[in-house]
């Protein structure tokens, strides 16, 4: 029976809400409840799954980038202060050193540089 997006949306709540009751009546951490309730419902296993995995997968990834958004928004900067000066330095020469290294590990497989629009 073919429900929808709705009905997968459905499927996975009440699932997690499952897994939770479980992992809270078993003391366990509620996340390994959440996992066990992906786990049942995902498309590799019997009995109810989600009818299109793909669907889910885009709704999980938006979940995540807000999940993060959500714990940036709720970082107190008092305690960014004392690490100000390293975060300056270090974020972009983070981003430097892994362009370079990422540039030179795809040399090393055969991948080139190569610009948008531009044809083989």
């Amino acid at each position: 029976m073919c429900v929808g997006i709705a009905g997968d949306i459905a499927l996975v709540i009440v699932a997690a809400f499952v897994g939770e009751v479980i992992a809270s009546r078993l003391r366990l951490p509620l996340i390994l409840g959440y996992i066990l309730a992906g786990i049942a419902v995902g498309p590799k296993t019997g009995g109810l799954t989600v009818g299109n995995p793909h669907e889910i997968e885009l709704l999980a990834e938006i979940g995540i980038a807000l999940l993060l958004f959500a714990i940036g928004l709720h970082f107190p900067l008092d305690e960014l202060k004392p690490v100000k000066r390293i975060a300056f330095i270090g974020t972009p020469l983070q981003i430097i050193l892994t362009l370079i290294l990422g540039y030179g590990v795809a040399g090393l497989f055969g991948f080139g540089w190569k610009r948008c629009g531009s044809g083989p």
